[in-house]
């Protein structure tokens, strides 16, 4: 006797779900990007590191990571609020460092190029 099997029907992803989605991998996609398409290129050319040492610090980025990601997992998971849930916490206090801390590597403009409002905010 054969087994029957009916395969369950999974409802199809509408377009803006299936936007959502890949605008979500974008953004988790974009401080790895700017690290290797710009980072090593500003340290070595810009900032003068040697090369040697800008990629240590590259991989010492990755290692940080690596080590870090399932202690804030963890965190995360055992994160629970009423009015926002487990991971939105997490979330914006992340998108507040990084809105903090992006602009740190990049070097200051000559005085005399922007106005003094500019030069206040840069500071």
């Amino acid at each position: 006797m054969g087994v029957q099997t009916q395969e369950a029907q999974e409802p199809r992803l509408k377009q803006w779900e299936i936007t959502g989605y890949g605008l979500g991998g974008f953004a988790s996609t974009l401080p790895n990007q700017f690290k290797t398409q710009f980072g090593m290129s500003f340290m070595s050319d810009v900032a003068g590191v040697p090369v040697s040492v800008a990629g240590v610090i590259s991989m010492l980025m990755s290692v940080w990571d690596a080590v870090n990601d399932p202690i804030i997992g963890h965190l995360a998971d055992r994160t629970n609020t009423r009015r926002w849930g487990r991971y939105r916490p997490h979330m914006l206090l992340g998108a507040l460092c990084m809105a903090v801390t992006s602009p740190g590597p990049s070097p200051r403009p000559p005085a005399k190029s922007i106005c003094s409002w500019g030069r206040c905010v840069w500071r």
